[in-house]
């Protein structure tokens, strides 16, 4: 982290939201590194980034809210306490961005990611060789972490001059085969010091069953010897429903030197974490054997959750207690965007992803630092129990993905989904009536949206059958 950078930024910052130029910013080495300490007349943390994350603590203060990409100064001013002193309950707290090529919707992103508090953007390989120069600059000056992998692996092997149709094989190969992507590997994290993880993961699909997880944590053990600068982590990943990528052998040894990213795909959100048992075990037992933890979320996934997206701050809200209680070191929060590929026509184009992906993910950013948050106090007008209307009305839906894989409730033309969409309409239907003329604008735009696509859906199914 250029310290340099992110100390102008935190002056410039703190000027323009808190018009505060005889605040001192001070670095104290007795508070943690993202730890800071307001007081009148100065802010202090253990390092720039967490000046910055004060700064914004000021700017909320003042009744700014960071919701979503726009500025919104509400909430009465509060004044700066004596002593307010704020630390993460997870030390690594990010957003994964996989193939969303718009520059403007990653700066866009970048700059509420810093302003709620995150410390990590993590990027596919290809979309990183796309989009790093327009965007390092943004990153660098709000003191961000880069984590480069993800589903990379065909990419790399590309460009290093190997077949990329092999890439099922490739973590059973030796070293002296591993090597070509490893030193292509080396040259991204090379004079680019904001880049600090890899996490490169197997092709989305099936493994052959057999000794894959063991091959494939050798590997990154073998990728953590030849870059010992840069951190290293394996993915547990039930890719195409492949329990056998996601579940530990007992004789499965975890490598001490690499972490763990923990992504179970296919959970039903309208139920805890715990009640998805195979998948919960397998969670502890990595917990139990990892020398750090991280969790991959999928709560700004318009693909798992679908255009029927279901605002989930309760079930987040759970989620982040059970992650606290086994101790997880942290939390990547996937995005992406909205997902269509049997509609034809797009329905309902007004449909806003970009901000209603905001607001799990704004939900999930205030958890990290132990925030629960009261998603009725963040909009204007009376919006009382309409979240977890919409949250029960909506999220058991994602309980279809894996009955259904690898189709979801919004491709499948199947008779038996159609209850399921029948009963969400006629909650949401609910929330419209009572909220009416109450509602924020945003709030009834995708209210009325969800409503436009339900019946879109209903209707889908109810043709297909004919």
């Amino acid at each position: 982290m250029n310290q340099q950078k992110v100390m102008r930024f935190c002056l410039e910052e703190l000027d323009r939201l808190c018009g505060k130029k005889d605040t001192a910013l001070l670095v104290d080495d007795a508070l943690g590194e993202e730890e800071f300490l307001l007081k009148p007349g100065e802010i202090r943390s253990g390092s720039a980034r967490g000046l910055l994350y004060g700064v914004y603590a000021c700017a909320e203060r003042k009744g700014y809210r960071f919701l979503d990409f726009e500025e919104h100064q509400t909430a009465p001013s509060q004044g700066i306490p004596d002593g307010w002193k704020e630390a993460p309950v997870f030390k690594r707290r990010g957003n994964v961005i996989e193939t969303i090529d718009d520059r403007s919707f990653l700066h866009s992103m970048i700059d509420w990611g810093a302003k709620n508090r995150l410390n990590e953007f993590f990027f596919t390989f290809f979309l990183w060789d796309e989009v790093k120069e327009d965007i390092l600059p943004a990153l660098e000056k709000r003191g961000f972490s880069v984590t480069l992998g993800g589903h990379s692996l065909k990419f790399l092997m590309e460009k290093a001059g190997m077949d990329p149709e092999a890439a099922m094989d490739f973590f059973r190969k030796t070293e002296e085969e591993w090597d070509p992507v490893v030193d292509v590997i080396r040259g991204y994290c090379a004079d680019i010091p904001v880049v600090t993880r890899i996490s490169l993961w197997p092709e989305d699909a099936p493994a052959q069953k057999g000794d894959f997880l063991s091959a494939y944590l050798q590997f990154t053990e073998y990728l953590k010897r030849k870059l010992p600068d840069i951190e290293v982590e394996h993915i547990a990943y039930n890719a195409g429903l492949a329990w056998h990528m996601l579940e530990r052998e007992s004789e499965t040894k975890q490598p001490e030197s690499i972490d763990t990213l923990f992504a179970f795909w296919g959970r039903d959100y309208s139920r805890n974490f715990q009640e998805e048992k195979r998948a919960w075990k397998s969670f502890k037992d990595w917990r139990g054997v990892a020398n750090k933890l991280t969790v991959f979320e999928y709560y700004s996934d318009h693909f798992l959750l679908s255009e029927l997206f279901p605002p989930l701050p309760r079930r987040i809200h759970k989620d982040f207690k059970a992650y606290r209680r086994l101790g997880a070191d942290g939390v990547l929060n996937l995005v992406v965007p909205r997902h269509h590929p049997k509609m034809g026509d797009v329905p309902v184009e007004s449909y806003d992803w970009k901000w209603v992906q905001l607001l799990n993910n704004y939900v999930a950013a205030s958890e990290m630092w132990g925030k629960a948050v009261d998603m009725e106090e963040c909009f204007a007008g009376d919006t009382s129990g309409v979240w977890h209307m919409l949250e029960k009305a909506i999220s058991p839906l994602s309980g279809w993905n894996i009955p259904l894989f690898p189709e979801r409730a919004v491709d499948s033309g199947d008779a038996k989904v159609l209850p399921s969409l029948e009963e969400a309409q006629a909650k949401v239907g609910e929330v419209a009536f009572t909220t009416e003329g109450k509602r924020d604008e945003k709030l009834a735009a995708y209210v009325d949206d969800l409503q436009a696509l339900l019946s879109f859906h209903e209707n889908r199914v109810q043709k297909e059958r004919l």
